[in-house]
């Protein structure tokens, strides 16, 4: 069962002095790879913590997701859908650490077009539609920094899985 927290993550504004913004130095490095440590505190600020137990089905293919992108500081998570015989699901990715999904539902009020079920127990950061929309109030060229990064993730992530389903014919 998930757990959320109440609280964002800890910043250097609230007192956190030395303790680090993101839950692993990953995912530190991640942010830092694509923005300055003041961004990086910005976006810690619009995540909150969760946790996950393995084989917990996150949301079905079809259902409409509440909506909250992820992204996995540990475990792995299977993204799959089901085939038209409903015989075996197609898996079109299992992801790690460090990876984002459920990115759409920022955006889109439809239903998905995958299951999401944890492989293992996850944590992860996850962040609603109403910090992103305070983070596009209050730091609009950030947010757009950040919508383009989260393209372009989501981007290659839907390249590999064409490339894996050409595979097949």
């Amino acid at each position: 069962m998930s757990r959320f927290s109440d609280h964002d993550l800890p910043d250097a504004a609230n007192g956190s002095r030395g303790r680090p913004i993101w839950p692993s130095p990953q995912i530190a490095a991640m942010f830092e790879k694509h923005f300055s440590t003041s961004e990086s505190h910005l976006l810690a600020r619009h995540f909150k913590k969760t946790t996950f137990a393995a084989e917990e089905i996150l949301w079905q293919e079809g259902d409409t997701v509440e909506r909250r992108m992820f992204l996995l500081s540990s475990g792995y998570v299977k993204l799959s859908s089901r085939r038209p015989d409903y015989r075996m699901p197609i898996v079109h990715a299992v992801i790690g650490p460090l990876s984002v999904f459920g990115e759409e539902s920022l955006f889109l009020r439809e239903p998905s077009l995958y299951t999401a079920q944890c492989v293992s127990d996850i944590e992860a950061l996850f962040m609603e539609p109403s910090a992103f929309d305070q983070l596009l109030y209050d730091q609009p060229r950030l947010a757009n920094r950040f919508m383009q990064k989260l393209f372009s993730l989501s981007l290659h992530r839907q390249r590999a899985t064409y490339q894996r389903m050409m595979a097949f014919f």
